[in-house]
């Protein structure tokens, strides 16, 4: 998805000529478009962050929240860990 601002596309849109076919088709699409929360944040990117030196191997910290876990089974791949569970950031920023 790609958030964009429909008041700057209508007022584009607007200086169309009025012999471009379909001119009021968009602007009525645009102005009817479904909208999203007015709340909605940017996603968060982060990565998983391994202290060795002073946790046990296994043990993984979110580079944006510092959110730690430790994983007993399998390893971050084989868990699927692409979201933090603490903040939610996206974990696409490799391991360190």
């Amino acid at each position: 998805m790609r958030l964009i601002d429909a008041d700057a596309l209508h007022s584009e849109i607007s200086k169309w000529p009025d012999s471009v076919m379909y001119k009021d088709w968009v602007q009525s699409a645009i102005a009817t478009a479904p909208t999203v929360p007015s709340d909605v944040q940017p996603v968060q990117r982060g990565r998983w962050i391994t202290e060795d030196e002073y946790y046990v191997d296994d043990t993984y910290i979110c580079s944006v929240c510092g959110y730690e876990f430790i994983i007993t089974d399998g390893d971050l791949e084989s868990n699927e860990l692409n979201y933090c569970p603490g903040c939610g950031a996206k974990m696409d920023g490799g391991k360190s």
